[in-house]
């Protein structure tokens, strides 16, 4: 379990109210939205210069991370995209600007939100996908060297994509 971090919490409080208010205000007759689902922000916690966590509405669900106070801004235009380290490898965001906020990084892991039957099973998928981004993945077990030289230590960078995050980095 992590520590809360007030200004994490703070954070989370101000993206759930402003997901809330643009539900009420435009998307809640949207076609996009699955009506059994609500806004949610699950795990916000201090990860390097960002706060990380996951947002969750009726019609995504993102991995959000946001430049901590003292941080460097994210200077990164709009659409763009910016790669990070996170412990279960390099995950690419993109710069958004939301009303009333310095500029986020968001990356997709669901949308639309259909497939989620109600918000208990989109609130539990969205703990368990915090989970595993904290966790490096596990490395496989290295096969033995052909010839009793050892061979060259290297380590090996894990392109992160939503199919392979899913599958915690392993390849296959």
């Amino acid at each position: 379990m992590t520590e809360m971090d007030p200004a994490s919490l703070e954070l989370a409080a101000r993206l759930d109210a402003h997901f809330h208010e643009l539900y009420d205000r435009c998307m809640k007759d949207m076609p996009i939205c699955n009506l059994a689902l609500s806004v949610a922000c699950v795990g916000f916690r201090p990860y390097g210069d960002f706060h990380l966590g996951i947002v969750l509405t009726p019609w995504f669900m993102n991995i959000c991370a946001a430049p901590r106070a003292g941080a460097p801004k994210v200077e990164t235009q709009p659409g763009a995209t910016r790669t990070l380290a996170l412990p279960a490898g390099y995950v690419d965001f993109l710069a958004t600007e939301l009303d009333g906020f310095d500029r986020l990084l968001f990356a997709s892991l669901f949308s639309p939100m259909q497939d989620f039957v109600d918000h208990a099973a989109a609130l539990a998928t969205a703990e368990a996908a915090m989970d595993a981004l904290m966790k490096p993945p596990q490395a496989a077990t290295p096969a033995p060297p052909p010839s009793p030289e050892p061979a060259p230590a290297s380590q090996e960078k894990v392109a992160m994509d939503r199919r392979s995050f899913f599958r915690l980095g392993r390849r296959g």
